[in-house]
């Protein structure tokens, strides 16, 4: 039962992912343009000088100096190393 949801959840996030690439990838080379179709209002990415992180989003942390520690920890924590049995 625990193998079929695994095999479920990362092949929704798989699509998910795909399916994000690919909007990526209509906004970067434009094609919507060239194909004559729109996107959505509230898509983020409309053309090739749009960017997946604006330079505030990018660098809102970077004063922080404890956020890097603490991510490393928390993944450190999160992401067991291999398992037997």
């Amino acid at each position: 039962m625990l193998k079929t949801v695994n095999r479920v959840l990362l092949g929704v996030c798989g699509l998910a992912l795909f399916g994000l690439g690919g909007g990526v990838l209509l906004g970067g080379l434009y094609l919507q343009r060239r194909w004559d179709f729109g996107m959505p209002g509230w898509w983020p990415f409309h053309g090739p000088d749009d960017v997946v992180l604006g330079t505030e989003r990018r660098t809102r942390w970077r004063e922080e100096g404890w956020r890097w520690p603490v991510v490393i920890a928390v993944l450190a924590v999160r992401v067991p190393g291999s398992r037997t049995g």
